[in-house]
Order: structure tokens, then sequence, then C-alpha cells
């Protein structure tokens, strides 16, 4: 049974919705939380979900040219989406160098020393930072990797545990990116959906906000 977008699109079968979660699904099931001894990464899973979404394209079109034909949308979106993202993540690991090479990084980390914080006023104060500069540069794996390392000889001059200042920061770092617009992943969501990711942002901001709370607030419990 074939489905019609409003717009007058013809999409595939109500069954084809399962497709897009089979990687996470063999993802999940072959881990320690299903059967461990299979190896799989997020390639392999991709690939494997691509191929039975190809086998069930030939079963129902019967027709191997046709079949064939439709994988160029895959590839095409893939490699347009990708281009967009790429630019970003090399965009954003300059913004952060730059950060360090002006010597902002060094400053800030010198006023919160002066500042004698308690491990949850440290960590609050850099998981926000770290939210920051991750909606700015819209990523997150720059900014992290350039501001971890400096934790443990903060904390060891003020008497903390590195552990719960670091989860924080972590925890800024990745919600972050659901707060900026030029996100690779806020980018790729949208141009998937043809929407500005500017109005997929205003849709993630209390779901992501909530989050953060809930997740402070279990670092705060348990660390």
């Amino acid at each position: 049974m074939l489905v019609k977008y409003s717009r007058g699109a013809i999409i595939g079968p109500k069954p084809y919705m399962i497709f897009p979660l089979l990687p996470l699904c063999f993802i999940l099931g072959f881990s320690q939380y299903g059967f461990p001894g299979v190896k799989m990464n997020v390639t392999l899973a991709m690939m494997l979900a691509f191929g039975i979404a190809l086998l069930a394209e030939l079963i129902r079109h019967r027709n191997l040219r046709t079949v064939l034909k439709s994988t160029t949308v895959f590839f095409e979106g893939m490699g347009n989406q990708f281009s967009y993202a790429v630019t970003l993540i090399i965009g954003g690991q300059i913004f952060a160098q730059g950060l360090v090479s002006l010597g902002l990084i060094e400053s800030l980390l010198g006023a919160l020393q002066t500042l004698s914080l308690n491990s949850i006023g440290l960590t609050s104060v850099l998981g926000g930072g770290m939210l920051g500069l991750s909606m700015v540069t819209g990523s997150n794996v720059a900014p992290l990797f350039t501001l971890v390392p400096l934790v443990p000889n903060i904390v060891a001059h003020l008497g903390l545990d590195p552990i719960t200042t670091m989860l924080g920061m972590q925890n800024g770092a990745s919600l972050g990116l659901f707060l900026s617009p030029i996100s690779p992943v806020m980018v790729g969501v949208a141009g998937v959906a043809h929407i500005k990711s500017v109005d997929l942002l205003k849709r993630t901001a209390v779901p992501v906000l909530v989050a953060l709370l809930t997740s402070c607030l279990g670092i705060c419990l348990l660390y």
C-alpha cells in the first residue's frame, strides 16, 4: 500500500518505516545488551540495513534496473548533507583552535581558579561554558578535547573530583549540538526535512533544556 504526501510525493509502503531503525537495532542487538559475540560497527550496520532495503525493493518491483536507479537518491542526499557537515566541522575546529591561540581558554581557566568554586559550582560553570562553545562552533569534539586535558590541573589545586567536572563538561558539549543551528546533526536533519535549521532549533530547545537539567541533577546526585 502506497502513501501520498500532502505535497503529492509518493512514498513507499508503511512497513518501510522500520528500515531507518535497523542500524540502531543492529548496533544495540550485537552488543553487550544482546549478542556480544558478533562485532558490529556503524558502517556495517548502515550497509546491512541498506542491503535489506534494496532486497525489499527488489521483491516489490521485481526489476533490478529500477531498484539500482533508485539508490542514486540515497547517495546524492548523503553526499549533499555530508558536504555541509564536513565544512562546518572544519570551521568549528578552526574556531576552537583560534580561541586557544588567543589565550582565551587559559584566561578562563585562570579566572576559575581564583573563584574557589566547589565541585557543583565548577561543574556548572564549565558545563555551561562547554554548552556555549558547542552552540557557537557547532561541534562538541573540538571544544571538549581542547578543555578536558586542562581540567585535572585545575581540580587538583581546588581539591575537587575531576570525574564529576568532566561529566558536566561532556554533558554540556553533547547537548549543545542540538541548540546549534550550524551543527552537522541539525543541518543534516533540517536538510532531510527541507526546513531551516533555525526552525528545527525552536522544536528541540525545550526538550534539550529539560534533558540538560535532568542530566545535571543526575550527575550531582550520583557523583
